[in-house]
């Protein structure tokens, strides 16, 4: 029965034509091949050459593709063949994957496209895709390969004979089936119609229903399962051996005159003899020495895969066909008989020395259990039952049999034994005796987890973990091995502290002495590392609220090693996630903390070095403390902790060191900008109120001084000034404290008169005091800028040294030579100290030019207070002045003395002079300058200037009009 994608060659011609089969995994549904419209197409594809392809050129035509003649721009006549797409993205990239393979091979290999005569794979000369529109039909996508023309002899020969299978056929269809192999490649489709002839080599084509297998496994899956019958086996596993068998059938076939030796039963549609292992047909050698291609052909074609014969049987044969002798696994049993089972060349005929033979030699016992050599024994011997229930275990079981996905050989043997011979209470696993029970899984976990550096490597390696789960399910507990296998399978990209913790809930499932498993989880399995941080907060300080904030919330969760490992799953995640929320926000490394950097974001800060997260486990950074309590806790396995010391403590170092450089230069590069603008006007807006309070002072003393100086100038002489300026404060204070006031009856009638007769030097001094402050004021800053610059000329030099050091520190750090290093990849534990205050130092550089403390309230106090108390000064000297004299002489004209009333007088100007200050204030209260202080100070000589140039302007208006009459 051909398949659907075999190339129809009707009518045939003496030597057909033929191309590399390359229909898709899936099966079109229409099962037809594809209608093409008879044009001629130009296709490049993935190369640089371009073909024709003359699609009404049909060389022959299958259920998947189209075979078509190709010519390229030379005229050379190739053979194209024209498929439909896959499906299934999986089968579109496993046929991606091998057409790749093979059009490498026309470049990479040494003979180029000749390359066949070596690997004896068909050549691609283009791989791609081309679209054609048949008339009725629409336009379709289909793949395109091109390929040579060949010869396929073999797919209709009668004339092959031993010398040419021996010397041609057999050794280069074996070396192009063990490229693809290497290359994890299955071809799924070997038999004599998929070997051509070129040029005089044998070539393997068809890789139609080839499979990719996944990296590192020996066996796959497909979804659709496509075989020739006659040429696979029962195994509907994507395999290697496959390929052996279906090679072995095609060597029978050639041999037999192009006929497959059950040619009939493929006719009945009825191979179940076959495909159980049996063989209906033996292979009749035409002569003696042909007898050796029979052993051959039965090895290459052993039902079972285990005991199938492979490449290097193939070149044990070819290298001496008459010595090659092949014991077939069906008749071992036979010739041992009845009395006994022969094992490693000892007749054992009772049952439990026999299985003591078998577990003593557990890797050969298992080659004789999964080559059905025991069942076929016990079948022989009558114990159908027994030879039922092996069977099951190498076939059936999906936990034993070697085809199915999670199948372990060794938990198959065990089982076995134990139906061997049921008397014994142990069973057996890998040569050892165990007695089921959770007695056995709590012995096998002390021993596994004696050290918890231990028990990692043992996880890590997937043969051990496999072993280890094995021991569990032997010892009476195989659905929790069997969900642990089945993870492990489902999740191999997992890390390490997850794989930790699934090995740990199987243990937990099948141990008696459950505590001692979730003691042991919550300390050092996959959140252990977040436990050890709580427990050790005391090695961190917040730097700032926030970073109390993050400790608290770690110190907050509870801890309680007890509870089931499912039950606790969601508060060891909890703990995990605040404690890895409190190393995000830890200081990176002890290089920061010696440098005296600090970051933003890094709000906690570890005591010792035992706190920072230097150290790396399960894929992720942990603490240097809880790698040192890991390896203290597996003191006794010093090859262990020597490679954790190794591995563990230094796996972020160049990590950590980067970060660390990046800090350092990009704090040097601050440092250096800081050191440029040394010497400069700094941009100062404000000033700290120590430094306000200073140069305030500093005007002061400059007024004091200016008084010593010039004494006349103030107060005439200075003895008489400070006599002066006391007397009306000595008569004020008592006004304020006298019972009765002032007037008739006071203590103090005289008051005013005595207030009145203040020296005018008095209000002069404090005029100038006021004047000063303010000016003190606005002049202040100005002051701190050139005082600012004077101190970075003495200090550039000094910043700049600091930002090479740093500089130098980095290059240190990287080279791995840094003066923090001991407390990384060191034996040191302590604190780190800090050598340099650079944030430190950065921080009072920014704040001196960019003072953030200003004293702005201050100065604007200052300013206008010094302003009011300089204009209210000058009020009063300007009062008994001019004005008062102007008043004098208005009063004594005024009747009843209504105006002699010097009080009056004082209001009215007081009262002008502050609307003047006012005025100015509120026009210029955004500009507080030098000419906004002179304007407020001599607000009171303003009112007067206004009547004054009013009575010029008036006096100027009658003169105007006096003219203007005469002019008439």
């Amino acid at each position: 029965m051909a398949e659907a994608s075999d190339i129809s060659r009707e009518p045939r011609r003496a030597v057909a034509l033929t191309i590399v089969d390359v229909a898709p995994t899936l099966v079109d549904l229409d099962g037809t091949a594809p209608v093409l419209s008879g044009d001629d197409l130009p296709f490049i594809g993935d190369g640089d050459r371009t073909f024709t392809l003359h699609t009404a050129d049909v060389i022959g035509a299958g259920g998947q593709g189209t075979v078509v003649r190709a010519t390229d721009e030379d005229g050379r006549t190739f053979a194209a063949k024209i498929a439909y797409q896959p499906h299934a993205v999986r089968d579109r990239l496993a046929r991606r994957a091998i057409l790749d393979y093979l059009r490498r091979l026309m470049t990479e290999h040494p003979r180029g496209e000749a390359h066949f005569q070596e690997t004896h794979l068909m050549p691609l000369y283009a791989t791609g895709q081309i679209r054609d529109a048949a008339p009725g039909l629409g336009e379709s996508t289909y793949d395109v390969t091109v390929m040579p023309m060949c010869s396929d002899r073999f797919s209709h020969g009668t004339d092959i004979t031993f010398e040419e299978l021996r010397d041609t056929v057999i050794p280069q269809a074996a070396q192009a089936l063990r490229l693809l192999h290497g290359r994890g490649i299955v071809h799924r489709d070997v038999k004599p119609k998929n070997l051509y002839l070129l040029d005089g080599a044998v070539v393997l084509g068809d890789f139609g229903i080839s499979s990719v297998l996944e990296e590192g496994r020996d066996t796959g899956a497909t979804k659709v399962d496509r075989r020739t019958p006659g040429y696979s086996p029962h195994s509907s596993v994507v395999q290697r051996e496959n390929d052996w068998y279906a090679l072995g059938y095609t060597i029978w076939t050639l041999y037999n005159g192009g006929v497959h030796p059950h040619q009939a039963l493929i006719d009945g549609d009825d191979l179940s003899a076959v495909l159980a292992g049996g063989r209906p047909v033996a292979f009749a050698a035409r002569a003696p020495e042909h007898r050796s291609l029979g052993e051959l052909i039965y090895g290459l074609t052993y039902a079972h895969a285990q005991g199938r014969l492979g490449y290097d049987d193939i070149q044990r044969w070819l290298a001496d066909p008459a010595a090659f002798r092949y014991r077939d696994p069906l008749d071992a049993a036979a010739m041992a008989g009845p009395a006994g089972y022969q094992f490693e060349g000892t007749v054992y005929e009772d049952r439990a020395t026999l299985v003591t033979a078998l577990a003593s030699q557990w890797e050969q016992a298992k080659r004789h259990l999964y080559t059905h050599g025991l069942e076929t024994y016990f079948r022989k011997l009558g114990e159908t039952d027994l030879a039922v229930a092996l069977n099951d275990i190498t076939d059936k079981d999906p936990d034993t049999a070697p085809d199915a996905l999670d199948g372990n050989e060794d938990l198959g043997l065990s089982r076995a034994l134990a139906l061997i011979d049921p008397t014994r209470s142990a069973v057996f696993w890998r040569g050892g005796a165990i007695l089921p029970g959770t007695e056995a899984v709590d012995a096998l976990f002390r021993q596994a987890a004696a050290t918890p550096l231990g028990f990692y490597r043992v996880v890590e390696d997937e043969e051990a973990v496999r072993d280890l789960l094995g021991v569990v399910a032997v010892a009476g507990f195989p659905a929790p091995a069997k969900v642990g296998l089945s993870w492990l399978r489902d999740h191999k990209d997992a890390n390490l502290g997850e794989k930790v913790d699934r090995v740990l809930a199987v243990l937990e499932a099948a141990a008696g002495d459950k505590a001692a498993v979730r003691n042991f989880a919550a300390r050092y399995g996959g959140e252990g590392w977040a436990l050890w941080v709580q427990q050790n907060l005391r090695l961190y300080q917040g730097r700032t609220a926030a970073g109390d904030r993050l400790l608290a919330a770690v110190a907050a969760l509870p801890v309680d090693a007890t509870m089931p490992l499912a039950d606790s799953a969601d508060a060891r995640r909890a703990r995990a996630e605040a404690a890895e929320a409190l190393a995000a926000h830890t200081e990176a490394s002890p290089h920061l903390r010696h440098a005296g950097i600090v970051r933003p974001n890094e709000t906690v800060v570890p005591a010792t070095a035992a706190g920072y997260f230097t150290g790396e486990l399960f894929g992720r950074p942990v603490p240097r403390g809880f790698l040192s309590h890991l390896m203290a806790a597996s003191a006794a396995d010093p090859a262990a902790v020597q490679q954790a010391r190794a591995r563990l403590w230094g796996a972020r170092s160049a990590e950590v060191a980067h970060d660390a450089q990046a800090a350092l230069l990009d704090a040097a590069a601050q440092v250096d900008a800081l050191a440029d603008a040394e010497g400069k006007r700094a941009p100062i807006d404000g000033l700290p109120k120590p430094a306000f309070f200073a140069r305030l002072i500093g005007a002061l003393l400059f007024v004091l001084a200016a008084c010593l100086l010039v004494p006349h100038f103030t107060f005439g002489a200075w003895k008489n000034a400070v006599t002066n300026a006391g007397e009306p404060l000595v008569t004020a204070s008592t006004v304020l404290i006298s019972p009765t006031g002032l007037g008739p009856g006071s203590l103090y009638p005289d008051a005013l008169i005595d207030i009145s007769t203040v020296p005018t030097g008095t209000f002069t001094g404090l005029a100038l005091v006021g004047f000063l402050a303010a000016a003190a004021a606005v002049l202040a800053p100005k002051l701190a800028q050139a005082l600012f610059a004077l101190r970075g000329v003495g200090t550039k030099g000094r910043t700049r040294r600091r930002a090479t050091a740093l500089r130098k520190e980095a290059e240190r750090i990287v080279a791995g030579t840094g003066a923090a290093e001991c407390w990384i990849t060191g034996v040191e534990e302590g604190p780190v100290p800090v050598e340099k205050d650079t944030s430190a130092f950065i921080a009072r550089t920014q704040a001196r030019r960019h003072p953030d403390a200003t004293a702005t309230a201050l100065s604007k106090v200052a300013y206008w207070g010094g302003a009011a108390l300089c204009a209210a000064c000058l009020t009063i000297v300007t009062a008994p002045g001019i004005g008062y004299e102007i008043w004098a002489d208005l009063a004594s004209a005024a009747p009843d003395g209504m105006l002699d009333n010097q009080l009056l007088w004082g209001i009215g100007f007081c009262g002008l002079a502050a609307t003047a200050f006012a005025a100015i204030a509120v026009l210029r209260r955004e500009h507080p300058t030098m000419v906004t202080l002179g304007l407020l100070c001599f607000a009171p000589y303003l009112p007067l200037l206004a009547v004054g140039l009013g009575f010029i302007g008036l006096i100027i208006v009658i003169l105007y009009f006096i003219f203007s009459l005469f002019r008439r």
